[in-house]
């Protein structure tokens, strides 16, 4: 087969509506579902090398979105049918409230440490559940919330005409005002009083700017799946080139923070699916439980830590 494989199995696949197994996908499902433990457990909080550091950070920082992007690369023919978006969307805020419960009671626990009224208590749950997807020790779930405003206005300006070229575009504008919102949740500007009332509005609602970062995204894994049912671009299936684009960002990600640092991430979440892509692993037998051990690892670590 030529370098251009990977497109052709998978418009094959898709034109005789046969229902495709990413296995490549689900390895590396379960691979960064250990570095989302990471993230939250900081196995390197001992060590003082700021090199070290900066190339862990940058590591375990492609593990959300790298599940965006195969978010949106797995639905992408769901999200253009009525019937089968519904089915989706309903699937994922099911599975986002389920979990909400779950990690319920750890809410409660905070509130009655921090002494908070009852009253107060559940208009801070109310708030956190619906503009910012966390509450105590439950940080994992902003990730369904993002992808649940995501998708859902991905599916509204696809039935409005706009392209997913435009969609991707809008999400990375997104990406750069969530980067922004972050610096002043942070106190990383230089000018701070003039921001005071929106970092006092950004704690009332959303907290941060990470909500509006799903879009992006998802946008993108849409984006290859569209180009790879649709065109044989050499760059998107070109190993080396993908490597220095990896790399490039990688770079960039470890030295720069916020809206370059972000940049950078993009960047190379992008190179790396595509290499992910492009890598083959038979059998059927063993991969679903791999995917569904990824979910178990993802939702439950923080309970157990």
């Amino acid at each position: 087969m030529t370098k251009n494989k990977i497109f052709t199995v998978i418009k094959e696949r898709n034109d005789m509506n046969v229902k495709v197994n990413y296995n490549n996908i689900d390895v590396f499902k379960l691979i960064m579902s250990i570095f989302v433990v990471a993230i939250h457990t900081h196995p390197l909080e001992n060590i003082s090398n700021s090199v070290i550091n900066g190339i862990y950070d940058s590591l375990v920082s492609l593990a959300v979105p790298f599940f965006f992007v195969a978010t949106g690369f797995l639905v992408y023919e769901d999200v253009l049918n009525d019937t089968a978006f519904k089915t989706r969307f309903i699937k994922l805020l099911k599975m986002y409230l389920i979990w909400s419960i779950v990690y319920l009671p750890l809410a409660i626990c905070e509130y009655i440490d921090k002494k908070y009224t009852i009253y107060y208590s559940v208009l801070l749950y109310i708030k956190d559940l619906l503009l910012v997807g966390e509450h105590y020790n439950s940080w994992v779930l902003w990730y369904l919330l993002s992808s649940i405003y995501a998708l859902f206005i991905i599916r509204f300006l696809i039935r409005k005409s706009v392209t997913i070229n435009i969609i991707v575009i809008i999400g990375f504008l997104l990406l750069i005002v969530s980067s922004g919102l972050d610096m002043i949740a942070d106190n990383k500007l230089f000018f701070e009083e003039e921001f005071e009332f929106l970092k006092v509005l950004l704690n009332k609602t959303i907290y941060n700017g990470r909500i509006l970062r799903g879009i992006v995204f998802i946008s993108l894994g849409m984006k290859l799946k569209e180009l790879m049912k649709k065109s044989q671009s050499p760059i998107l299936t070109n190993k080396l080139a993908l490597i220095v684009i990896f790399l490039l960002g990688f770079v960039i990600s470890i030295f720069c923070d916020y809206i370059i640092g972000n940049l950078g991430l993009y960047i190379e979440s992008v190179a790396l699916f595509l290499l992910i892509l492009g890598l083959k692993f038979k059998g059927l037998n063993y991969y679903k439980y791999m995917r569904k051990i990824s979910v178990d690892i993802y939702f439950i670590h923080l309970y157990v830590w």
